[in-house]
């Protein structure tokens, strides 16, 4: 087995390269070369010489076989990471003719210990069956996971690679590497002290070296093949390397072309692996040392307006993708700038159409006469007809809200080319989910990571897809997230994966084009009209018309709460979209559009929830079916069955298998998404619901179907699908059952079961390599904090421990020496009870390198709502839960959870505030005893906080960088509930064509110098 920075030096298996694949080498064949008869011109003696070792080195006679594999030859002296075999251990006599090993040796031919044959073993993570049985494991593997290996305890174990394959080859592994160059003419010597090497470099950064023997002759066509499965013992997949290279340090040599090729599984034909023609490169101590190859499979999937989603072939290496932004007004159909440019429209160009929709439901243009007056004009973009009321303007990605659907494959480099035609304002997009490991300035929050995009500008967002699931892309500049700007990025599995998937969960279809459901509260006004509301105290007034200012007679609105009496939103809900349509409660069904989810009965499907909310969480179910949880963030956890709700706030995503077992015999069901609202004026629990949802339409497949759902399910027949709802029947003999609640529990009275986040397990145990402890060590400085998220001060303004955030002038990760030299930066050392001017700021909290972290997310202080967390950069372990005290009567909140104590109570400055939090710490001196953390615990990247309680994250440093870390309640993350971990000392240098921004001041002397100038410059 080749270890990491193991270099394999194939001159030594160049026999049985030519036996298995005949090629030629050294213009020859090789069977010719090793041929003593063969003459070889004086000029290349040093090459015969080199031969005639070789032929001296083997001999075919000899077998060393640990545990089951075959060496070919004998070696003299052994190859490096190998050493003689033990005496008789080799099946061949002492003297010269020795077999080379591994450092640990034990033949299979002649040993005297030759084991006895074990029963016969599966290992199948992912697909391979392990053959034999050790105890203790060889080296290099390790104990195949608990019950993953079908052999009962505690010693016949299967023992699998460090990636837990077993001895049987997958479909999706490299077999051999195909390599054709051409050298120039441009080489010192014929031939060097070293051979040219492939490097694969893996995502772990692991290196695979094959040197390739016999490049050196000028001006020579070089072709090779690397026997990669008989070199290898583990297996490399596409989606596991990152990059490859062409390495030398030997002699200067010119390469002018190259490239690769690759067998995969049981295929004959190579499929193309990176394609450089025209390389022309010196390679050598004194020009490059290694070139990077380009991937020859690229693909640029179509992602023109009117397509709801754009998948990249799985076979492509990398994947390349076009979004525009653009402003659209709902209700308005636009003119596309032309057919060759499908995401760009003629939005200043004067040829949109109104539409409304007529009394009969059918959409009526309110101009004629133009292109886009007629319906569905291919040469148009389709109306955006959101919640079938709000006329408004919106914020379309490709024409559209939401943007696309992205669907890419684990491990494919991602280029996303991004346009930005607004107006006025700068963007910047965030990829929700994806850690970014090696690429944090691609992570996407203006003033952050980047500078924004301005207008008229384009930005390439360039970056590994890992890990694998359910993600959203998403504006992280303003508020243009909740006006439009957001998407579903789906990160579709490494197919290697899913046997080991499916043995647990069973078959599925996996459709994410078709089934992934984008949950947001959609509003009358642009978001930033509520955020200048919402922000100091100002306050809504919903009977005011838009635009008129309110007077003393006008009520103030006044927030909404949940079951467990925490608030919800500073504005009243409006209506709610599912994949951009949903109905506002004053609209009939027929002057609508909803969308629609086909199935056909009897099969199961994935779908993927993506919560894109602004401000409230949301309680989504399919009226007469049950659901499987089986992922959340991006993580498969054990299933979770007969599920009547999922809840999921802003942030977080819920993956889930439904059955579509037709159970109450209907073509058409009503799928749901409810607030968590209720009326808690009532007398007593349980509370009735608000009644504010959205709604989508589950649709079974019939056979005189058309391939347009609208046809299938036409507006006309809402109201008869809604009528058929039965309602959902909760009762101490048939308990429901709600995953993820914001609390600890329903009251009794509900009926309901929670499944909270802390107690789903993972399905795939997470690697030793990622698994961070259960504390962090003692002398780790820096290594833990407590961060409490509530809002402070007279004008109870958002923030984090008292700090309300504060956009830098200089983004931290592209102009750091800016940023740290501008006066922006928090005071950590400073008391923000009661807040003052230096209590807005850019709040930076420094992290160190490859530890243990451990975050407590707090909900303490006088206001109360639940705050769903987003740490940028990294998925964290959920080690544990700490809920508030519940009033058992009401089931409301009645104290915050007393291991917190905020050091704000014991405040004796004028203008404290005691109820605030702006210095939590453990009450008792340290954590709980119920921290727990183990390969199962669940990961994610976005959690709910409970209102009065806390939330105990931990995760590994691994990946440096500046990472944004917030409420992600856009009005929340907006008024300033946010701060930035500085993860790491050292960072990665940034591409240095990244655009630059800050501040500009010019002194009255320059200002006169320039004025007065007589100097120009033709530009």
């Amino acid at each position: 087995m080749i270890r990491s920075q193991h270099v394999l030096i194939l001159m030594l298996s160049l026999v049985s390269a030519s036996r298995l694949l005949g090629k030629h080498l050294i213009k020859g064949k090789l069977d010719d070369v090793l041929d003593s008869s063969r003459d070889f011109p004086k000029h290349h003696s040093k090459a015969h010489e080199k031969v005639q070792a070789i032929t001296l080195r083997y001999n075919k006679q000899a077998t060393c076989d640990w545990p089951t594999g075959v060496c070919t030859y004998i070696y003299d002296p052994c190859p490096p990471g190998k050493e003689r075999c033990p005496q008789n251990d080799d099946g061949c006599s002492l003297s010269t003719n020795h077999c080379c090993c591994n450092k640990q040796h034990r033949g299979e031919v002649s040993s005297k210990q030759t084991p006895p044959t074990p029963p016969t073993a599966t290992c199948d993570w992912p697909t391979g069956v392990c053959s034999y049985i050790y105890d203790p494991c060889p080296p290099g593997k390790e104990r195949c996971p608990q019950n993953d290996d079908g052999c009962p305890r505690p010693t016949n174990h299967c023992c699998c690679n460090e990636r837990h394959r077993g001895e049987g080859e997958s479909s999706f592994c490299f077999q051999s590497v195909y390599v054709r160059a051409r050298t120039g003419d441009k080489i010192l010597t014929h031939y060097s002290s070293g051979d040219p090497s492939l490097v694969f470099i893996l995502a772990n950064r692991e290196k695979l070296t094959f040197e390739l023997p016999g490049f050196l002759i000028e001006r020579d066509e070089f072709e090779y093949e690397i026997p990669f499965s008989d070199e290898i013992t583990s297996c490399v997949s596409l989606s596991e390397i990152d990059e490859i290279h062409l390495e030398h340090s030997g002699d200067d040599i010119e390469v002018q072309s190259i490239s690769t090729s690759v067998t995969i599984g049981n295929q004959t034909e190579h499929q193309p692996l990176t394609s450089d023609p025209h390389l022309n490169k010196m390679l050598g101590p004194h020009w490059y040392k290694s070139a990077r190859l380009t991937w020859a499979v690229e693909d640029t999937p179509s992602c023109g307006y009117g397509e709801p989603s754009c998948e990249c072939n799985a076979t492509a290496k990398s994947c390349t993708f076009n979004l525009v932004i653009d402003e659209i007004r709902t209700f308005a159909s636009y003119q596309k700038l032309s057919v060759n440019n499908e995401t760009k429209i003629a939005l200043r160009a004067a040829k949109g159409v109104v539409f409304s929709f007529g009394d009969d439901g059918i959409p009526v243009p309110l101009t004629n006469g133009t292109t886009c007056s007629e319906y569905k004009n291919s040469n148009c973009t389709e109306p955006q007809f959101v919640d079938g009321k709000t006329y408004r303007l919106g914020i379309a990605v490709n024409g559209q809200i939401p943007g696309p659907t992205l669907i890419i494959h684990e491990g494919q480099e991602v280029l996303i080319r991004v346009h930005n035609e607004l107006t006025s304002e700068g963007i910047s997009i965030h990829w929700h989910g994806i850690h970014q490991k090696g690429t944090p300035w691609m992570d996407g929050v203006g003033q952050v990571t980047q500078c924004p995009i301005g207008p008229s500008s384009s930005f390439s967002y360039r970056y590994i897809a890992r890990p694998s699931g359910t993600f959203w892309y998403h504006s992280h500049s303003g508020a243009q997230r909740t006006d439009g700007l957001y998407g579903a990025l789906i990160v579709k599995e490494n197919p290697r994966r899913l046997p080991n998937i499916t043995k647990v969960l069973g078959d599925f279809q996996d459709l994410p084009g078709e089934h992934t459901l984008n949950l947001i509260d959609w509003q009358h006004e642009m978001s930033l009209d509520l955020l200048t509301q919402a922000i100091g105290g100002l306050g809504f007034y919903p009977d005011k018309r838009l635009g008129e200012v309110p007077t003393p007679d006008d009520e103030k609105y006044t927030s909404t709460v949940s079951f467990d009496n925490a608030r919800i939103g500073p504005v009243p809900y409006f209506s709610g979209l599912i994949n951009g349509k949903g109905r506002h409660s004053d609209v009939e069904y027929k002057k609508s559009r909803l969308s629609i989810f086909t199935v056909e009965e009897g099969e199961t499907y994935r779908f993927r929830l993506v919560g894109a909310q602004g401000m409230y969480a949301y309680k989504f179910s399919i009226a007469g079916h049950k659901l499987t949880v089986v992922a959340t963030d991006g993580y498969f956890v054990n299933p979770i069955k007969d599920v009547d709700y999922i809840i999921l706030h802003t942030g977080e995503r819920y993956d889930f298998l439904l059955h579509a077992c037709n159970p109450e015999s209907k073509i058409n069901y009503v799928m749901q998404v409810e607030t968590m609202e209720s009326d808690n004026t009532a007398d007593g629990p349980p509370y009735p619901s608000l009644g504010h949802f959205g709604e989508a339409i589950l649709h079974y497949k019939q056979s005189d179907d058309s391939h347009y759902p609208d046809i299938n399910v036409p507006s006309s027949i809402y109201k008869s699908i809604v009528k058929q709802l039965i309602p959902r029947k909760c009762d101490a003999e048939n308990q429901c059952k709600a995953v993820n609640c914001p609390f600890l529990h329903f009251h009794s009275s509900y009926n309901i079961t929670c499944v909270n986040v802390n107690e789903m397990l993972l399905l795939e145990p997470t690697p030793p390599a990622e698994l961070p402890k259960r504390e962090p060590d003692s002398d780790c400085e820096n290594c833990s904090y407590i961060i409490n998220f509530n809002f402070e001060g007279e004008s109870g303004t958002a923030s984090a421990n008292g700090r309300n955030f504060i956009l830098p002038a200089f983004p931290p990760q592209t102009q750091n020496k800016q940023f740290y030299a501008n006066d922006g930066k928090c005071d950590l050392a400073i008391n923000c009870n009661p807040p003052t001017p230096e209590c807005s700021c850019a709040q930076v909290i420094d992290i160190p390198a490859n530890k243990t972290i451990q975050l407590v997310f707090t909900n303490a202080g006088s206001a109360r709502g639940v705050h769903p967390i987003h740490v940028h950069g990294h998925s964290f372990h959920v080690v544990y839960v700490g809920y508030p005290e519940y009033n058992d009567t009401t089931g409301f909140i009645e104290n915050v959870n007393s291991d917190i104590h905020c050091e704000d109570a014991e405040c004796t400055n004028p203008g404290c505030d005691p109820n605030a939090c702006t210095r939590p710490r453990w009450a008792n001196g340290g954590p709980p005893g119920g921290i727990a953390i183990h390969p199962k615990t669940v990961r994610k990247d976005t959690v709910q906080v409970p209102a009065g309680g806390y939330v105990v994250v931990n995760y590994l440093s691994d990946n440096p960088g500046y990472w944004f870390l917030h409420c992600h309640n856009e009005l929340h993350q907006l008024q300033g509930m946010a701060l930035i971990v500085k993860e790491g000392d050292y960072q990665k240098n940034h591409p240095k064509a990244m655009n630059k921004c800050g501040d500009f001041e010019i002194s009255e002397n320059e200002f006169l110098d320039f004025y007065f100038s007589s100097t120009f410059q033709k530009k």
